[in-house]
């Protein structure tokens, strides 16, 4: 019997020995509803997990901020996310089904994670050895589209691999000069189709 818990405890030290967690801590902005930098940059947290050539990916304590709105969210986990190398960097990117759970930061109560457990996301990013850079695009009921940038996309807005508009969703104004995003001053634009007044 000893033999036998013996060979099991060494096949799930075996299984578990494959997946290394990295911890990194960086500038978080979020965009909401095609608007650029809707928040200011906070600093977050993000477990990137390495496993059989994919990476698993979990932003901790995700609280949405502006001037007029504070939603907790919870712990985003995107699992599964395919790795390529490229260079020095490992790029991964995918979609599906966010875990989302309750989060730990003192002082919140309620977080959005308690009414719905999953979101459809999408992930584009890249990292090294010692930084993480990614985009998340999800719809959040009641707050609409969200894109998160983390990393050196939040500061510069450099996204060598993720546009900021689906090529579904393109960008035009009026005179049709077709534009890479959103401009931040008002005005009137067609995006995917249809008019948009800001």
């Amino acid at each position: 019997m000893k033999h036998f818990l013996l060979l099991i405890f060494a096949a799930l030290l075996g299984l578990s020995a494959g997946a290394q967690t990295h911890t990194y801590t960086d500038n978080l902005v979020v965009d909401l509803g095609g608007k650029t930098g809707t928040t200011a940059p906070i600093t977050a947290t993000v477990y990137l997990t390495e496993h059989d050539g994919k990476v698993d990916l979990e932003l901790r304590n995700f609280v949405f901020k502006t001037p007029t709105v504070n939603t907790a969210v919870g712990h985003i986990k995107l699992s599964d996310l395919t790795v390529t190398p490229d260079g020095d960097k490992q790029r991964f990117g995918g979609k599906g089904k966010a875990k989302l759970t309750r989060g730990d930061l003192p002082g919140y109560f309620f977080w959005m994670s308690s009414l719905m457990s999953s979101l459809d996301m999408e992930a584009d990013g890249y990292f090294t050895a010692d930084s993480l850079n990614f985009a998340l695009d999800f719809t959040v009921p009641f707050q609409g589209k969200m894109k998160v940038k983390y990393g050196q996309w939040s500061t510069t807005g450099l996204r060598t691999a993720v546009n900021d508009a689906p090529a579904d969703e393109a960008i035009y104004t009026l005179g049709g000069r077709r534009l890479e995003a959103l401009p931040a001053r008002g005005g009137v634009y067609i995006v995917g189709g249809r008019k948009l007044v800001r």
